[in-house]
């Protein structure tokens, strides 16, 4: 827009100019002597005006060939990057395979076996009852399932923290017998949840036979104690003779550590018989 109003002014200058020489001459005789200076000076801008900007004609004739080159790098983008991509992007060598993630360190609970037993209640303080195992006939039968937090090679292990037991009862036709216990009692511990570091094993009660053949087991109540801390008490869980499924699940926090294990119960001669189901 610049440049058009620039040429536009000087063209329109240039007729006016002359038209007047035309027109009046007399008015402009007595500056003859001036016309060889005026045209001399003409020529030293003309030269220089094309000197200074030569930058300029430079300039504008390589922005006139980017967009060209623009389009031809533009052009076909994929088939250039794509020719070669071996020589673009790694000077020739093949890519470095991707590093294999690192297992995550996890717990490895496994199942070791159920049996059968003599156990007793011992109550030291309120929160500190425990059920030991004991070789006397006279005491009650317990029935346990134990496992261990096995090591595994080429992995890291971790220990499991606060491993609670969940109970189920069923009686025939898979029919809950009560509504089960959410945090079972385990050999020779007094809260409701243990630790098993890595190589540590532990037991957790199934059901007790007392003397006179009667069925229940024993759980954990956890209650707030507010700023004093939860408190522990030991419950009984009443069962019958019903009984002839028994399902545990270890849980950590809100996470199962392994698969649920079904075992069958039966009661022969008052003696408790359980068997894990494969």
């Amino acid at each position: 827009m610049q440049k058009a109003l620039y040429l536009g002014a000087s063209l329109l200058f240039s007729i006016a100019f002359q038209a007047s020489v035309l027109l009046f001459p007399q008015y402009f005789q007595s500056y003859a002597w001036a016309v060889k200076y005026v045209w001399m000076a003409c020529a030293v801008l003309w030269i220089s005006w094309f000197v200074t900007h030569s930058g300029f004609w430079k300039q504008k004739s390589t922005s006139n060939q980017v967009p060209g080159q623009a389009i031809t790098q533009t052009a076909n983008p994929i088939t250039t990057q794509t020719a070669n991509p071996t020589v673009n992007v790694h000077i020739g060598s093949p890519a470095p395979p991707p590093r294999p993630l690192a297992p995550r360190a996890t717990p490895n609970i496994i199942f070791l076996s159920s049996r059968t037993s003599r156990g007793l209640f011992r109550s030291v303080a309120r929160g500190d009852e425990t059920f030991v195992e004991t070789g006397d006939r006279d005491n009650p039968q317990i029935v346990l399932a134990c496992f261990r937090n096995d090591p595994v090679m080429n992995r890291p292990n971790m220990s499991a923290r606060n491993i609670r037991a969940q109970i189920i009862y069923r009686a025939a036709q898979n029919r809950e017998i009560g509504n089960g216990i959410a945090r079972g009692c385990w050999l020779g511990e007094s809260s409701d949840m243990v630790d098993l570091d890595v190589g540590e094993s532990g037991c957790v009660i199934l059901a007790i036979v007392d003397v006179d053949g009667e069925i229940s087991n024993i759980w954990k109540r956890r209650q707030s104690g507010g700023g004093y801390g939860d408190t522990v008490q030991t419950e009984i869980y009443n069962l019958d003779r019903s009984l002839q499924s028994i399902e545990l699940r270890l849980i950590s926090g809100n996470d199962l550590l392994m698969a649920p294990i079904v075992f069958d119960f039966s009661l022969v001669n008052d003696a408790p018989t359980v068997t894990a189901r494969a």
